[in-house]
């Protein structure tokens, strides 16, 4: 074994002992570090549907007539373009890192109420923003589920670059 070490070159055996100390130390520091190993698979944003809590749709009616609260639309910025929630702000859920440090700027509040929302009852957009937006800070997270279908419906206000 060792005569077939030797013909292998110096720096080729160096990177391998050092890759496979690296590998042990993570693997330790991780092992013993309380949170275990998971091998559950889980899709984007699946881990925020249990954090952030759903709100409904009279709910939502209640707190803008009586508190300030900022809208969070995490449909694509096509959609967002040609109608929204007025005065929402648009953080598409595929590229909310762009909109981060804006955010951060425009709104310093981290306990204002926000509620996001996609379109579509099984619409995911709506939980990895407000999965992100947790992440950022914000403690008072809602979504509202199928938001903007719900919004148009009860006629509430919207702005609209449509007829």
């Amino acid at each position: 074994m060792i005569n077939f070490l030797k013909k292998i070159p110096k720096f080729i055996r160096d990177s391998f002992f050092i890759l496979l100390i690296t590998l042990l130390t993570g693997f330790l520091l991780y092992y013993f570090s309380g949170s275990g190993f998971s091998f559950k698979e889980t899709s984007p944003g699946e881990s925020d549907k249990k954090e952030v809590p759903v709100i409904s749709i009279d709910e939502t009616k209640s707190v803008l007539d009586h508190g300030n609260v900022l809208f969070v639309d995490s449909r694509s910025k096509n959609y967002y373009e040609k109608s929204h929630i007025k005065n929402a702000v648009n953080i598409p859920a595929d590229s909310h890192l762009d909109y981060s440090f804006d955010f951060l700027s425009d709104y310093p509040d981290k306990t204002v109420k926000i509620i996001v929302y996609c379109d579509g009852k099984t619409c995911d957009s709506s939980h990895i923003t407000a999965g992100f937006l947790k992440d950022l800070g914000y403690v008072d997270v809602n979504i509202l589920i199928n938001g903007w279908s719900l919004w148009k419906e009860n006629h509430l206000p919207v702005f609209s670059t449509e007829n």
